[in-house]
């Protein structure tokens, strides 16, 4: 990993960022789905 040029060092960071962020989306878009279920459950 170290050993990697700086390029590639740099793409696999920004790879890395975004599959966090992606996840992060996921996450949310899962939680508030949840939430609105149990909301349509207390009504």
């Amino acid at each position: 990993m170290l050993l990697a040029p700086s390029g590639m060092r740099r793409h696999l960071c920004a790879h890395l960022l975004h599959l966090l962020l992606v996840i992060r989306l996921s996450q949310s878009l899962v939680f508030h789905h949840q939430e609105s279920l149990e909301a349509a459950g207390d009504l």
